[in-house]
């Protein structure tokens, strides 16, 4: 009887490594950003969980975590390159520190339109800016969308580049945004996107500059009295994976995830596009000044020429060349 109660429990036992072995054989991917459950992205990121598990008959299992809980932006892009993190959709001005060439899609009024942008992105230009992040460890799958900046600020409306004089304002740590308000006479403070509310309630800043989208899902109208849609500078987030992570997978499913990444990216962009009358009218509604009609002109009269003069001094023109090429006004 000892002999066969050894022998039935070594048989469970097997069986108990069967199945551990079974629920070990998917892989997990972490997939960290930084904005809210509410907002596009991260709506974007739960339709390429569903794209990815569903596609793989969950053998790979995509962990979603929002609002900045695994770091802040750079602490997310720098775990990418490192395999401390598998999947990020992060802000260009966050790539930027170590591949300089994509400050490129940051210079202030490059972008004619939302058309253009995509026209760029979507083409050789941005495909070939994507293949250069694997030489930094990085599988650059899509570029999805933050959008055209504006400014918000507790000071005063902003409706000419004077009015900017003075004004400490939170930029992203691109060298172009911040030459940029520097050079309308603001004074820029770079901080992670997940610092900007708190410091703005606190008065460590007076402004920030984000698209509508960012401006209404983080409630920034909670902070802020003013909002000018100056659309000076055209942002997209990097959709990205650590190289070594995505080269392990089966041809299979890179192929399943390059797809839902491209997917997401679509119904990201989509989903801004439709969103931002009725987030305009919400946040007016909370009280904040809303200014529509901003005459860009003087604005990029001051900033276009010099930003574009210094990254044309470290990168050549070619890249800038092609970008406006691909613009209506070529």
């Amino acid at each position: 009887m000892f002999k066969h109660t050894l022998m039935s429990c070594a048989f469970a036992a097997a069986i108990a490594l069967v199945h551990a072995g079974g629920a070990s054989a998917a892989t997990e991917l972490r997939f960290g950003h930084a904005q809210p459950p509410g907002d596009t992205v991260h709506k974007a990121a739960e339709h390429f969980k569903q794209q990815v598990e569903k596609g793989s008959n969950g053998e790979i299992v995509v962990n979603v975590f929002p609002a900045g809980q695994l770091g802040s932006n750079k602490a997310m892009v720098e775990g990418i390159r490192l395999g401390t993190l598998d999947i990020t959709a992060n802000g260009n001005p966050f790539w930027t520190g170590f591949n300089p060439v994509q400050n490129v899609l940051d210079l202030p009024y490059l972008f004619e339109s939302y058309e253009h942008a995509y026209r760029v992105l979507d083409g050789d230009v941005g495909r070939n800016i994507l293949k250069g992040l694997e030489s930094k460890g990085v599988k650059g799958i899509a570029f999805w969308e933050i959008g055209f900046r504006n400014v918000t600020n507790n000071v005063r409306p902003i409706e000419k580049p004077e009015d900017l004089k003075g004004i400490k304002v939170r930029t992203t740590p691109n060298k172009a945004h911040v030459k940029a308000f520097q050079l309308l006479g603001a004074n820029p403070v770079t901080m992670s996107f997940t610092d900007v509310y708190m410091a703005l309630q606190t008065g460590t800043v007076d402004a920030q500059e984000n698209p509508v989208g960012l401006i209404y899902s983080n409630r920034f109208n909670e902070v802020q009295k003013h909002l000018s849609l100056t659309r000076h500078a055209y942002t997209p987030y990097v959709f990205a994976m650590n190289l070594a992570k995505f080269n392990a997978l089966s041809p299979e499913h890179q192929k399943l995830v390059l797809d839902a990444g491209i997917s997401a990216a679509e119904r990201q962009r989509q989903a801004n596009r439709d969103l931002e009358e009725g987030q305009l009218a919400e946040l007016k509604k909370s009280g904040m000044q809303v200014i529509e009609d901003v005459d860009p002109a003087p604005f990029r009269k001051i900033v276009y020429e010099p930003v574009k003069a210094d990254y044309v001094a470290e990168h050549g023109s070619e890249l800038v060349d092609r970008i406006i090429a691909l613009g209506t006004g070529s």
